[in-house]
């Protein structure tokens, strides 16, 4: 294990059971196997991934799932999109949705492509997937991929450190466009007033790290897109 320069030191990752947000300070304690360049740990029902980038004489630790029932790679973003989410699927004007979805598409590209493609079952593209967590008995939002049969393999025996990547720079895309600020003037016919703090006070332990690294991570981002291509 290298260096954790991203978190605070006294900073903890969560504990493995339920479905974890995408991005830790650090592999989490307890049991796991060593599968290729991943560390694999088998719950009820789905497998966790971790996979470590090295950057910068430190570490970041991204977390996927493999869902067999679904033959689905996600990572889970928990509940911290649900509101930006009920603010596009929430009530408002006819005209003030087409105003929203216009403003959300120039400056949240991945995140609306994401919705569409989940809304379309397109998940070969990668879409929004809402999945009933049994560990704790909590709705979270992923973002999943369905890959091909050999893919998949590889990805499960660790050889596939590609798509890690590609799917953990996609949701750290995801999560930076929601935190852009919001037009306004989007809002002049779409009804009830929105309020964006709701978003901070909906975010978890997990992303509360991420936004106070947000530039640290900026940099994984520009390493995670070198590293796909």
């Amino acid at each position: 294990m290298t260096g954790h320069w991203l978190a605070d030191p006294g900073y903890q990752p969560e504990t493995p059971g339920a479905m974890r947000f995408f991005l830790q300070p650090q592999a989490a304690p307890g049991e796991f196997a060593q599968v290729g360049v991943l560390r694999r740990r088998e719950l009820a029902g789905y497998s966790e991934l971790e996979y470590e980038f090295a950057v910068g004489g430190g570490s970041v630790v991204g977390v996927l799932y493999w869902i067999p029932e679904h033959s689905l790679v996600a990572t889970s973003f928990g509940t911290t999109l649900q509101p930006v989410r009920r603010l596009i699927f929430g009530p408002m004007t006819d005209r003030g949705r087409e105003q929203l979805v216009a403003e959300f598409d120039q400056s949240r590209p991945t995140f609306m492509t994401a919705i569409r493609n989940g809304l379309n079952l397109a998940f070969q593209l990668g879409g929004f997937y809402t999945y009933d967590d049994k560990a704790d008995a909590s709705r979270k939002v992923l973002l999943a991929f369905r890959l091909p049969d050999p893919e998949s393999a590889e990805l499960l025996a660790g050889r596939n450190a590609d798509a890690c990547a590609e799917l953990l720079a996609a949701s750290l895309r995801i999560w930076f466009e929601v935190q852009q600020p919001i037009n306004s003037a989007a809002f002049v016919q779409s009804g009830p007033e929105w309020e964006w703090d709701e978003i901070a006070r909906s975010v978890g332990k997990s992303a509360k790290w991420v936004v106070e690294n947000v530039d640290n991570i900026k940099t994984v981002l520009q390493f995670v897109r070198s590293v796909t291509g």
